[in-house]
């Protein structure tokens, strides 16, 4: 069967649309995300073709009607490009066929059409045409025709200029050649706001903060100077100064390491593209030669290392587990769900009472993007069987306590989150910051020592690793292949991408055939697990007064 462009499955049987951005689009929007990959919102594949075919056609129109603006207006109105096609996609999943947009689905020339849509567009885009082109592309050959004539016509032109001297000032009728916007006047703080103001929804705030930190120290190393007259003795400057920077960490001066001078480096590369991309082709950008990199990289990243039995065991004696001396539940049941399932903190964060599911008869944590405010990283939804272990200990007991309405504790009309204490960080986005600081802890200046959970539980980390709450992760995942879990089961359950050998057989022709891993199948790999020697002194949740912790003391 011939692979449909754009379209994927995911393991659950339900369709995707991907599309890879154009790289002027990155340039332009660098701190965007490379592809679309949103969901069809069927398992119906006649469904699933027809609302593809829609979308990159909607798509693509779109990019080029954003190319050929000078005003970010539309961007600014819609935010992105992913929010554009998001309503395009629920316009299409909640509509009727008759109400969509005309396209010619039946034509036979339309798989033609999608396959060289792109050079098409693109060549009808260059002769000034674009805007003649009708809904239903009907007379996109009749355009293409007449800018190949047009082109004809030109390099004729140009020839007869050559010969004479003299080059044309006009490259066709009314349409002059288009000048460059002037990058003489900008300095690099305002090539920087422009940057910033130009970000969109579906960057984190995090990432801007660190653009901005990177870019204030290049303008304290070589002042605030106009892009054009940033030269190599510049660079050479901002260099040395680099190479000296310090920072404080837990109470000492350090140097940065190297890992670090490369994010700096990085971020003036993004800078200098984006202005490429925006005001002047011919700027040069100094920070793409990789030679001024720091090599070594590897051996100066801590490692994050996993958790070992005896960690786990001091961990899981904590008095949160054997009393009940905790705040809010997440402290009991955030460290036991990413034991279990490899959950990252923000998809445990994020839970809601309708993320846990039951799928073939087998309760499941469903980490999905139901609602605007979660996160996933790959944004692939997938489901976790519940292991034995948790439910003995009371979590969909627990579950089903948040159903009662003495137990919500969150003012919602939907299904509200499982977890109090853990806000929406509005500034970065996710729910994992408490979550973090409560088991990773801060550096105390006026105790001048480490705080958090980790710490107070007795686990000692080497200078040269990293040991926190994603350890978790590390120690399921480990787990897994000591019990002998196969890899691709193990991928599906965590969330991780494939490495390349497993890459290279699924992007096989045998592999477009192989279907995802059952629920039932997964649960029967997550129960090989065993922590019982870890886990000896944990008591069950409500068998600690859990219940307690979850009324809601807020009367309605």
């Amino acid at each position: 069967m011939q692979q449909i462009r754009y379209l994927f499955q995911n393991n659950y049987g339900t369709y995707y649309f991907r599309y890879t951005l154009p790289s002027w689009y990155i340039l332009r929007f660098p701190k965007s995300k490379k592809w679309i990959y949103i969901s069809l919102m069927t398992k119906d594949m006649d469904v699933a073709k027809l609302r593809v075919q829609s979308l990159s056609l909607h798509t693509q129109k779109t990019l080029h009607q954003i190319k050929n603006t000078k005003s970010l207006g539309l961007m600014e109105k819609e935010k992105s490009i992913h929010s554009i096609i998001k309503n395009y996609r629920n316009h299409m999943a909640n509509s009727e066929p008759y109400e969509q947009d005309a396209v010619s689905f039946g034509s036979l020339d339309f798989e033609r059409l999608i396959e060289h849509f792109d050079d098409e567009l693109l060549l009808v885009k260059s002769g000034g045409l674009l805007k003649f082109v009708s809904e239903d592309l009907s007379n996109l050959g009749e355009l293409v025709e007449k800018v190949k004539e047009h082109q004809k016509q030109k390099n004729e032109m140009q020839i007869d200029g050559i010969l004479h001297d003299k080059l044309p000032k006009t490259v066709g009728q009314n349409h002059t050649v288009k000048e460059e916007t002037s990058s003489q006047d900008i300095s690099l703080s305002e090539l920087l706001k422009k940057y910033l103001e130009n970000e969109n929804s579906d960057v984190r705030v995090k990432t801007s903060d660190k653009m901005k930190s990177h870019i204030e120290f290049l303008i304290q190393c070589v002042g605030d100077i106009g892009i054009n007259d940033f030269t190599q003795s510049h660079l050479r400057e901002y260099q040395s100064k680099l190479k000296d920077k310090t920072r404080n960490l837990k109470g000492k001066t350090t140097a940065i390491s190297s890992v670090s001078k490369n994010d700096h480096l990085a971020s003036c590369r993004r800078l200098f593209g984006f202005a490429i991309g925006h005001y002047d082709s011919k700027l040069q950008n100094f920070f793409s030669n990789s030679t001024i990199y720091y090599k070594g990289t590897k051996k100066d990243k801590k490692k994050r290392i996993p958790f070992y039995s005896d960690e786990l065991l001091k961990i899981f004696s904590h008095k949160i587990f054997t009393d009940g001396q905790f705040q809010h539940p997440y402290q009991y049941w955030s460290p036991l769900i990413a034991l279990f399932s490899g959950s990252r903190e923000n998809e445990i964060s994020q839970l809601r009472v309708s993320d846990i599911i039951i799928e073939d008869d087998i309760h499941c944590i469903y980490h999905n993007l139901s609602t605007d405010d979660k996160r996933l990283k790959t944004d692939d939804e997938r489901m976790i069987p519940i292991h034995p272990k948790l439910i003995e200990l009371g979590f969909l007991d627990f579950v089903n306590l948040l159903e009662k309405t003495e137990y919500q504790w969150e003012k919602s009309s939907s299904s509200h989150r499982l977890f109090k204490g853990l806000a929406l960080d509005k500034k970065r986005g996710g729910y994992q910051k408490n979550l973090s600081r409560w088991f990773n802890g801060v550096y105390d200046k006026k105790k001048d020592r480490l705080t958090g959970f980790k710490h107070d539980a007795g686990i000692l980390i080497p200078d040269n690793v990293r040991k926190d709450f994603h350890s978790f992760r590390h120690t399921f995942a480990t787990a897994l292949d000591e019990v002998g879990v196969l890899p691709n089961i193990g991928y599906m359950i965590t969330g991780h991408a494939i490495n390349a050998e497993t890459s290279k057989m699924n992007s096989s022709a045998g592999g477009r055939y192989r279907h995802g891993v059952s629920v039932g199948k997964m649960y029967e790999e997550i129960c090989k697990l065993n922590f019982d020697d870890v886990l000896v002194k944990v008591k069950p949740f409500f068998d600690i007064n859990g219940e307690k912790k979850c009324r809601n003391k807020i009367r309605r």
